[in-house]
């Protein structure tokens, strides 16, 4: 049998598809780094703390979605 042979369109969206897929792949490894770097003592939404550091690995964005999934 002959291959059909795809369009350009249809290997353009492969593409696509894998950038995506390594995206999120990207945004879960740093969401687990955030919550296995969880500190109580670190601000969140719900809590106020005085500005300095910040014990989460990922930074304040890290403290701030860890205290969302944790709290």
């Amino acid at each position: 049998m002959a291959k059909v042979k795809q369009p350009a369109e249809a290997a353009g969206a492969g593409r696509l598809d894998e950038a995506v897929g390594v995206a999120c792949l990207a945004l879960f490894l740093l969401l687990l780094a955030a919550l296995l770097s969880y500190s109580p003592d670190d601000p969140t939404f719900g809590v106020a703390a005085p500005p300095g550091r910040v014990a989460n690995v990922v930074g304040m964005v890290g403290a701030y979605a860890a205290g969302a999934v944790v709290e």
